[in-house]
């Protein structure tokens, strides 16, 4: 991620984020080691690979967050829904 004004941009993928997802990475950025979490009632699980927004690492999915066992930050779950549903990546030659 490349931080651009507002806003983030992940080079790789060639996504800018909303102000909105970038205010929610900063808080992620913030107090990402010490996030207080509420577990969901839900037990889905997202699956797929994610990285940390912070250092790259890949992330590993739990109840309540995704933890990067790399810099120690939860990120939310909700967060995952605001990359899926108003952020596409160019992965393969197409925006997925």
């Amino acid at each position: 991620m490349a931080e651009d004004g507002e806003i983030f941009t992940c080079v790789k993928g060639r996504m800018p984020t909303s102000i909105d997802l970038a205010r929610r990475l900063r808080e992620y950025e913030e107090k990402g080691r010490n996030a207080v979490l509420s577990v969901s009632n839900r037990s889905f699980r997202f699956g797929g690979l994610w990285f940390c927004p912070c250092c790259a690492s890949r992330l590993e999915e739990q109840e309540a967050s995704f933890f990067c066992n790399q810099c120690g930050r939860h990120l939310e779950r909700k967060i995952i829904y605001f990359l899926v549903e108003f952020h596409p990546h160019w992965t393969n030659n197409a925006w997925r």
